[in-house]
């Protein structure tokens, strides 16, 4: 009972009728202690309906407080526990959610309460809630999805997809479920299956987002899908993502750029962290941020604040802005407050996309660049960086975008520092007496008819060996079903060695066991080809016909290496027979190649980012141009 500003004359504030002085100021009888809580009691209905009220009208303080007013009356009322845990969520207090849900499993140790918890927390704590939730709850198809996503985050892949088919079995109408199946398909490269898990998820949540995204990604990998069909599923994405949106079209826009008034430069990513696209944006950063001319901001989709490289990139950016937690509609206007003058996505439909925020315009350039292999479809993107080499003007209709050209390369990668990459050593041919060749990419690159070529190669290289080394290959069922694959089209056991991911040093010091590397296909390797060639290990890579197929070739003729560009698999399959007999060949490569790249377009950050500068000019300028007409 609250006396603080009662008089002694006042009411008191039990309900008895007698002044306060008479009742309750020194004393209160138990019979006036009980008609107190009584009288609380009763109110918790007309507060709850007040918090209610005041979440509807998103005033989430009010609710908040009256949420506490409760508790202080009831603190195992269990409702507003449960409300005010996923108001905390709302509000990103992640924290606070999990120690609310906490009390309410103390209270109702619940299917539901231990789901919501392990839903939130995503530790090794929530994977034993989950578990006693299922316990609990058998039939409950949302924790067997969110079960299956536990055993996907510890590389659990089999028993993964076990959970995730028990979910589809208890619920046929899941989105979720049939997502994330064919997000662990996509993994294992079986690209038609993933893409008609991902065509089911649609069909049951039609408007859900991020299922357009994971099966445009997937789509980009499939080379006999024509351009307009891939171009016509990115536009029912743009329909989607538009809806409700009402564009800026109005922007700050200087006439030139100086360092008086340099342009503004947007970055959009989730991948600003340690991942594959920091290894090739961080010394395109460096020399950007010397650049007067250019003021850098990042507007980061993710929260990896903690990352290492996230640290080290953050003090490239004039500004650094997480946008993790906030909608696409309030992420573009921080952009357009912030007048950044050209927005650039790195992401497209991977992982993490922050594409739905383009389609506000919050920039009068919109660009795709570095992070993704494909057009993204979306009217609201003007431009997409690229190589003459990866995309030829013939290709140009493949994109909705309007391609503008590097001279060069449209990648640039930043090598290791030295304490992670030891120099190149000896071809391993001359100690072991036979040719090692590798393939250190995902496995969700190599598909049959790529270990069908290696095979022959392998088969007409005597006592030659294979050795494949991916994260996913730590899994020993996926190992076992790698090695029936691998049986199944002509390679052998005692031919193959196969290893899991390792720390970044372990992993340079792996090249030391290889001779050359063969390439996947139509999926070519990007971060592993340049870590190769960083350590004198040439790769052999096959073309084709669209941007993703055509990288080992740009990647390979930028570094000098033209001759391991291969146009037929008949090519592919001689070359690699000859290289591997060229010892002299492969031995004076092996001391050369990482001054040769390091010099090469490839890893040339000053030129590449010169050459990046005149882009965003001309760009800067074609806009301009529009402006007078």
């Amino acid at each position: 009972m609250n006396t603080k500003n009662i008089g002694r004359n006042d009411p008191c504030p039990c309900g008895s009728g007698k002044k306060y002085k008479q009742c309750c100021q020194n004393t209160v009888p138990s019979s006036h202690s009980v008609a107190i809580k009584t009288r609380q009691l009763e109110s918790i209905p007309i507060l709850f309906k007040q918090a209610t009220l005041a979440i509807n009208h998103n005033n989430t303080k009010l609710a908040e407080d009256i949420y506490q007013e409760i508790l202080s009356i009831n603190a195992k009322h269990v409702d507003t526990l449960n409300n005010l845990a996923f108001l905390f969520v709302k509000t990103n207090r992640h924290k606070l959610a999990a120690e609310t849900l906490r009390k309410l499993i103390q209270i109702e140790p619940t299917a539901k309460n231990y789901y919501n918890l392990s839903n939130l927390i995503r530790d090794d704590e929530g994977f034993e809630y989950i578990r006693k939730s299922l316990r609990l709850n058998p039939g409950s198809a949302e924790a067997f999805n969110l079960l299956g996503i536990y055993l996907l985050d510890k590389n659990l892949t089999q028993e993964a997809i076990i959970a995730f088919k028990k979910s589809i079995s208890l619920n046929a109408n899941t989105d979720q479920a049939f997502n994330n199946l064919a997000n662990i398909m996509l993994l294992r490269g079986n690209y038609e299956e993933a893409s008609l898990y991902y065509q089911t998820a649609i069909k049951n949540s039609p408007t859900t987002l991020t299922h357009y995204q994971n099966y445009l990604f997937c789509l980009s990998f499939d080379t006999n899908l024509s351009a307009n069909k891939y171009l016509d599923t990115a536009r029912t994405f743009e329909k989607l993502v538009s809806q409700n949106v009402l564009p800026y079209t109005q922007w700050d826009t200087p006439s030139g750029f100086s360092s008086e008034k340099p342009l503004n430069i947007g970055f959009v990513s989730g991948d600003l962290r340690t991942h594959v696209v920091s290894f090739f944006i961080e010394n395109i950063l460096k020399e950007l941020k010397e650049n007067p001319t250019i003021r850098l901001f990042a507007y980061n989709t993710t929260n990896f604040e903690n990352d290492p490289t996230t640290k080290r990139l953050q003090t490239y950016f004039t500004q650094w802005h997480n946008i993790s937690s906030i909608d696409s509609k309030l992420a573009a206007k921080h952009i357009h407050d912030d007048n950044i003058h050209i927005l650039i996505d790195l992401s497209g439909y991977s992982l993490h996309t922050g594409l739905s925020i383009f389609a506000w315009r919050p920039a009068p350039i919109q660009v795709s660049w570095l992070g993704y292999w494909s057009s993204t479809g979306l009217s609201c993107i003007n431009y997409f960086i690229a190589d003459p080499i990866g995309i030829p003007t013939e290709n140009q209709h493949q994109f909705s975008e309007k391609i503008w050209y590097l001279p060069q390369t449209r990648l640039c990668f930043t090598p290791p520092t030295a304490d992670i990459a030891p120099p190149a050593n000896a071809l391993p041919l001359l100690t072991n007496g036979f040719v090692t060749f590798g393939c250190f990419q995902s496995t969700k690159k190599i598909n049959d008819n790529t270990l069908r070529l290696w095979a022959k190669i392998l088969n007409s290289c005597p006592n030659s060996k294979l050795k494949l080394k991916s994260l996913h290959l730590e899994e020993p069922i996926v190992r076992d079903e790698m090695l029936a694959r691998l049986a199944s089209c002509g390679i052998t056991a005692h031919q193959v060695t196969i290893e899991g991911a390792s720390e970044r040093a372990k992993y340079f010091h792996s090249y030391h066991d290889v001779d050359l590397m063969l390439d996947t296909f139509p999926y070519p390797g990007g971060t592993t080809t340049c870590e190769a060639l960083w350590m004198g290990v040439p790769t052999l890579t096959l073309t084709g016909n669209t941007l993703l197929e055509r990288q080992g070739h740009s990647l390979l003729s930028n570094a000098g290496l033209i001759d391991w560009v291969c146009s037929t698999q008949e090519e592919y399959l001689q070359k690699a027979i000859d290289f591997s007999r060229n010892l002299t060949y492969l031995g004076e490569l092996r001391e050369t190649l990482r001054a040769q790249v390091a010099q090469s377009p490839l890893m040339n950050a000053p030129q590449f980012t010169k050459h990046l500068i005149e882009a965003f000019g001309g760009m800067w300028d074609s806009y301009q141009k529009t402006l007078t007409k």
